[in-house]
């Protein structure tokens, strides 16, 4: 698993950072009013956390999970804003929250092994 998840994660997160500034294009056509304003900046700190995701060249998995746990609310904010159908958030929705758990598990295994020792 450790080895899927730092081969894709920076291409996962560059993709989630096009998916999300599609969704915020998506609500300022609907019109400029305060539910536009909450989505761009919900995505605004997410996509600041994923590129620097993709700027790191191996796993950091703290700032990984937190990046792609705001990406998945950053995700279902724009949806709770649109009238798009679900179905269009859904799989952005899913890929950042499983990457999240993945970088997570990840740690605290990391944390399990370092305990372990310890002992």
């Amino acid at each position: 698993m450790q080895t899927v998840y730092a081969s894709s994660r920076r291409i996962i997160a560059s993709f989630l950072i096009v998916a999300l500034l599609v969704f915020v294009a998506l609500r300022f056509i609907q019109g400029l009013d305060v539910a536009a304003f909450v989505v761009a900046g919900a995505a605004v700190l997410s996509v600041i956390l994923l590129a620097a995701v993709i700027g790191t060249s191996r796993p950091r998995l703290g700032l990984d999970t937190l990046a792609f746990l705001l990406s998945g609310i950053a995700v279902a904010v724009a949806s709770g804003a649109s009238a798009v159908g679900f179905l269009v958030y859904l799989p952005p929705l899913v890929v950042a929250i499983a990457f999240a758990t993945a970088a997570l598990v990840l740690r605290t295994e990391a944390g399990a092994v370092v305990t372990k020792d310890r002992l």
